[in-house]
């Protein structure tokens, strides 16, 4: 506050200020993620809160679209929040105020995906290829933490963050998520293929470690890779 009273203002005031708004930016990005213990959420209510935290904040415009059923998901809430917020922060960058719209979308079997688009000039083929190093940026009031903590974020949910360009022009940032021991089978393993039932019985045989394996068919539905592998 004493340095800004005694720039007045001028160049000199507007660098400071964005000096200090750089280390506020750099602060916050460089925090490790909070601890927090997996829970299962409504995927579009934690994402439609990190929106409008966004939007108050930038008066950026930003467009859910969720599947017609409710996605309940495992996911550490408060690092999904921070995630879906620093990705919105690098699309609504370079979106020069138009709309940027979020996809939430199932994938099967048993995982989810969050796709962030943006209508901007597209990642160059060198953003591609470095922009989740931490520090690089194309932007000069960017420290360039954005995306690598976002993807730190992702991977404290066994998730995968990537990049590309749409072919009808923009940017988009992908995070993939395994739902992994998460998955719901439903009732008597009722989602699962009869080699995907084989293999779980092979685990839960293997994690009781038996002296005397009884094997009658045991690789009957199950590709000859894996069996191999067995």
């Amino acid at each position: 506050e004493e340095a800004r009273r005694l720039l007045g203002e001028g160049a000199a005031a507007e660098a400071l200020e964005r000096a200090l708004d750089a280390m506020g930016d750099l602060a916050f990005l460089a925090a490790p993620p909070p601890e927090e213990p997996l829970a299962r959420e409504n995927l579009a209510q934690v994402v439609q809160e990190a929106v409008r935290e966004y939007t108050i904040e930038t008066r950026i415009p930003v467009r859910v679209h969720s599947p017609p059923q409710a996605l309940h998901v495992t996911i550490r809430r408060e690092a999904l929040k921070d995630a879906v917020f620093m990705i919105l922060a690098n699309a609504g960058r370079f979106s020069e105020g138009r709309p940027v719209d979020v996809y939430l979308e199932k994938v099967e079997p048993g995982g989810f995906r969050i796709r962030v688009a943006d209508e901007g000039p597209g990642f160059s083929d060198e953003a591609l290829a470095r922009a989740l190093e931490p520090f690089w940026t194309t932007d000069p009031l960017g420290v360039g933490m954005g995306l690598p903590q976002a993807r730190a974020r992702v991977a404290t949910m066994k998730g995968r963050l990537s990049l590309r360009n749409r072919t009808s022009g923009g940017g988009e940032v992908v995070m993939e998520f395994p739902e992994a021991y998460q998955t719901q089978v439903g009732e008597g393993g009722g989602k699962l293929s009869t080699g995907e039932k084989q293999l779980i019985s092979f685990a839960r045989a293997i994690i009781s470690d038996p002296r005397i394996f009884v094997l009658d068919e045991a690789t009957s539905s199950i590709d000859t890779q894996t069996e191999r592998m067995i």
